[in-house]
């Protein structure tokens, strides 16, 4: 993966009348909205990582050349991705637009997740490397 590279988003369509032609749009011609996107980036290292995108970061208001939002959610209320809308999920994109760069990633998995964790739900344990999976094995043997 290409953590130096500045350009990754990730989209999901979402109520959307027809998903390619509103994730080509961006909500800037007349039927192009319901494409929510937001930026992310890779952390340098070995091993996997977990990238967190909030849903509050996405829009469906975004420049189509660049994908650079031209309204944010705190500012246009329509351009928030909804529970509602995020209940009929039509599909999930991953791009490498609007910044000069060698791309590269490499993908595991995708997962959508609650902001905050039920009480009740098992613990996520994310690791990067064979030291850090050890050192995670060693503290959950001392927890147990």
């Amino acid at each position: 993966t290409t953590p130096q590279y500045t350009g990754f988003r990730v989209s999901l369509a979402a109520g959307a009348v027809a998903p390619p032609y509103s994730c080509a749009g961006g909500g800037s011609i007349p039927l192009s909205r319901g494409c929510y996107k937001a930026k992310f980036s890779v952390p340098a290292g070995d091993g996997w990582h977990a990238v967190s995108v909030p849903f509050a970061s996405f829009s469906d208001l975004w420049s189509p050349a660049t994908g650079e939002h031209t309204k944010e959610c705190s500012e246009d209320a329509s351009a928030c991705l909804t529970a509602k809308k995020l209940s009929s999920l039509q599909r999930v994109e991953l791009w490498a637009e609007g910044a000069v760069g060698k791309v590269h990633l490499e993908l595991k998995s995708v997962s959508a997740v609650p902001a905050a964790p039920h009480p009740n739900s098992t613990p996520l344990l994310t690791v990067s490397s064979p030291a850090a999976l050890a050192a995670a094995a060693a503290t959950a043997a001392a927890a147990a």
